[in-house]
């Protein structure tokens, strides 16, 4: 602030220029304005616009460091469900597996019992004997001794009415279908169908077409061809 005989001078714009007086035309002083001012001004706009870039800049990190982290929680989160889901479809097919094996194993099972069986029941049928183990309810009868072979004669089933033939040789050529049946007064044979059921190593049962107490023939057929009615 200018001053001239101890009073303060007036400060008159007028344009860039600043000028000074007191009112009167024995003093003035003029300041011209400079550019300085303005820069200052621009230069504080300058700070302040990079500081707001920075800011901008930093909150964009920042965003972009949450969005990763969530992108990476997601995809963690879906692989551990991927990897449990592949462990359960992977425990379904083992327990599938492990019954499949264990019905083949019980149907293997199965038939080698029943082949077993059948083997030693076709042994005992043809060499009438086996070996059996006895429990006795009460005490053991004296005469029977440990050691000791026995002939039994066993009833397999109820015993019921049934028409038997002796087996024989006529079987191979007949399979079982027909049979020559000789007449009563024994002069002739005559082809007769028959159906068999049952059977056991001394017999066949006959369900259809003879009559208890017929004569039939059971020595092999080869010599007698196709004839249906055979004349002694």
């Amino acid at each position: 602030m200018l001053h001239k005989n101890g009073r303060v001078l007036k400060k008159l714009p007028h344009g860039n220029d600043l000028f000074f007086g007191h009112g009167g035309n024995d003093f003035q002083f003029l300041v011209r304005v400079t550019g300085n001012d303005t820069c200052g001004s621009s230069s504080l706009q300058a700070a302040r616009d990079l500081r707001n870039v920075l800011f901008l800049l930093f909150l964009n990190l920042a965003a972009l460091l949450v969005y990763h982290t969530v992108v990476l929680l997601l995809l963690e989160q879906k692989k551990a469900a991927d990897l449990l889901l592949e462990n359960h479809l992977l425990t379904m097919q083992q327990l599938q597996y492990d019954n499949l094996q264990q019905r083949i194993d019980e149907a293997r099972q199965a038939r080698h019992d029943v082949r077993h069986h059948a083997l030693l029941s076709l042994e005992y049928l043809r060499s009438g004997k086996f070996q059996a183990e006895f429990k006795f309810s009460g005490d053991q009868p004296a005469n029977i001794r440990t050691g000791q072979t026995y002939y039994l004669n066993l009833q397999l089933g109820q015993p019921e009415s049934a028409v038997l033939i002796p087996r024989g040789t006529f079987y191979q050529k007949t399979g079982g279908k027909w049979i020559y049946v000789v007449s009563p007064d024994g002069g002739k044979a005559v082809k007769r169908e028959i159906r068999i059921g049952r059977q056991n190593p001394q017999y066949y049962e006959v369900l259809e077409g003879l009559e208890p107490g017929e004569k039939v023939i059971t020595s092999g057929y080869d010599n007698f061809g196709d004839n249906e009615v055979l004349v002694f």
